[in-house]
């Protein structure tokens, strides 16, 4: 990742209180994420390095399967 590069942990509001921005189990996963969709991966083939990039950082099954589908499927931009 280059040095610089800006993320963003988008979160919809209403979830916020169940999925924060600023949780550090999430950063680095939504870094790689956003990295790869800059980099020209489609959001289905980046959701699975991103899902797999959160458990590595200690994020639970069911919090994963959320956040994976939510990558995955819906556009926050």
């Amino acid at each position: 990742m280059p040095a610089g590069f800006r993320v963003d942990v988008s979160v919809p509001i209403p979830l916020r209180w169940l999925f924060s921005p600023h949780d550090p189990r999430f950063l680095k996963a939504a870094a790689l994420h956003d990295h790869m969709l800059n980099e020209g991966w489609n959001r289905i083939e980046a959701a699975g390095p991103f899902e797999r990039a959160l458990a590595a950082d200690g994020t639970s099954l069911w919090r994963r399967l959320v956040m994976f589908l939510a990558v995955a499927l819906y556009r926050f931009n």
